[in-house]
C-alpha cells in the first residue's frame, strides 16, 4: 500500500514537472491567447453596451373620500397595493402607446413607496433619455383614467420631476470586461496546456520506455551543451 502511493505521488510529481515544461515550451502562444480572448471580450462588451436612461417623478396620490370601489371605500393600503400594479398594466401601456404614437412600449416602469411619507417614486428607464420623459409625462396625465376601475377617481400631486436625463445610470465598466477575458483567457490556456501534457507521451526518461514501450533501458546519452 504504502509503495502504491509512493508511485502516485511520484506520477503526480512527474505530471506537474511535464506541466511546467510545456507551459515553457508554448508561453508565447499562450499568452497571445490570453490577449486575443481578452480583447474579444472587451470587444463584446463594447458593442453589447446600450446606455439606459432614467427619469422619475416623486407623486402623491389623493382618493376622494366618496370613492366606493367593490362595495368599500378606498384607503392607503390599498392605493399602496394596487397602484403598481395599475402603472405596470397594459392598459396602462396602451393608453401610453396611442398618445405617443408608438408601435410598442419603449420603457419599464417601477415605483418605489415610501413608507415614512404618504408618497411614490415613478422611474422610468428607457435607452433614450427624450422617450423616457415623456413616456413618464405621459403615465402622469393618464393615471386617473387607468386608475378609475380599481380605485375610482383619484389626483395625482407631481412632487418634484428629474426632467429629461442627461448621464445614463449604467456605464461601460471597460476594466471588468478586460479582466474578465484575462482570466478566462488565461483559464482556457493552462487547461489546453495541461490537456497536452496528459496526452503527450514523448520519452523524457529511462522510465517512460517500460511504461509506454514495455521495454528496459540499456543505457542513455546524455545532451551537453558547450
Amino acid at each position: 500500500m504504502a509503495e502504491h502511493e509512493e508511485l502516485n505521488k511520484i506520477d503526480i510529481t512527474t505530471y506537474i514537472e511535464n506541466f511546467l515544461k510545456t507551459v515553457k515550451k508554448f508561453w508565447l502562444a499562450m499568452l497571445i491567447g490570453t490577449g486575443l480572448i481578452a480583447a474579444a471580450f472587451y470587444i463584446y462588451g463594447w458593442f453589447k453596451y446600450v446606455p439606459m436612461y432614467e427619469s422619475q417623478a416623486t407623486i402623491s396620490v389623493n382618493t376622494d373620500a366618496s370613492n366606493l370601489v367593490s362595495g368599500g371605500t378606498i384607503g392607503k393600503e390599498q392605493v399602496k397595493e394596487s397602484f403598481p400594479y395599475i402603472l405596470q398594466s397594459q392598459y396602462m401601456k396602451n393608453l401610453v402607446m396611442d398618445e405617443l404614437e408608438l408601435s410598442y412600449f419603449p420603457a419599464t416602469v417601477s415605483l418605489e413607496t415610501k413608507e415614512i411619507a404618504d408618497f411614490f417614486v415613478m422611474k422610468v428607464v428607457s435607452a433614450d433619455p427624450q422617450t423616457s420623459y415623456d413616456v413618464l409625462i405621459s403615465i402622469l396625465d393618464n393615471c386617473p383614467k387607468a386608475s378609475v376601475y380599481t380605485l375610482g377617481k383619484i389626483s395625482l400631486d407631481v412632487l418634484d420631476t428629474s426632467g429629461v436625463a442627461t448621464n445614463p445610470i449604467n456605464y461601460l465598466d471597460k476594466r471588468s470586461g478586460l479582466m474578465s477575458g484575462l482570466f478566462v483567457g488565461a483559464f482556457l490556456c493552462c487547461g489546453l496546456a495541461f490537456l497536452y501534457t496528459l496526452t503527450n507521451h514523448t520519452i523524457q526518461k529511462d522510465e517512460d520506455l517500460k511504461k509506454y514501450l514495455s521495454v528496459s533501458c540499456l543505457a542513455s546519452l546524455p545532451q551537453i551543451t558547450f
